[in-house]
């Protein structure tokens, strides 16, 4: 669990405040997993939800960490994003920021930035301006499609 330790001290910007609740922890004893389960018994729905969306999210964010590092990695003229299912594990919310801001750092390319982007499944006019502007500082020339129907937004 040293990784989860790791990566949970970098991006506890995401933590809910129910996620410390159970505690980050989940090594230990059949003791300290009955305390763990009497805590949950003890949570609302509301917090029981959000522990979970945290959680879920969390890795999610790891997800995208590994594919973009992958992306980072290959030389390429040109890259297609289909944000369409950019969608936290519990669909209620989206990550294309967190996706974006990992392409945008242009440092950490390896070889060099794709000439051009285009990007499809883009919500709605504030995403794909969202998106303009977490890309702007980038070389790329951005293309966008025309946007996606999204379920249960829009």
């Amino acid at each position: 669990m040293a990784i989860n330790a790791r990566a949970n001290t970098r991006w506890s910007h995401h933590k809910s405040p129910a996620l410390n609740i159970l505690g980050d922890n989940f090594s230990g004893t059949d003791a300290k997993a009955a305390e763990r389960i009497e805590r949950w018994r003890r949570l609302s729905e509301t917090q029981r939800r959000s522990w979970t969306h945290a959680t879920c999210r969390f890795w999610a964010e790891i997800d995208i960490i590994h594919w973009t590092a992958r992306i980072l990695a290959m030389n390429l003229d040109s890259l297609e994003l289909d944000l369409e299912g950019c969608f936290c594990p519990m669909q209620c919310c989206r990550l294309v920021g967190s996706t974006i801001d990992r392409l945008a750092l242009a440092h950490r390319w390896h070889h060099s930035m794709p000439r051009t982007i285009t990007i499809r499944g883009w919500l709605d006019k504030q995403e794909k301006d969202e998106i303009i502007h977490r890309l702007n500082q980038t070389s790329a020339k951005l293309l966008f499609s025309t946007p996606h129907k999204v379920h249960g937004f829009g």
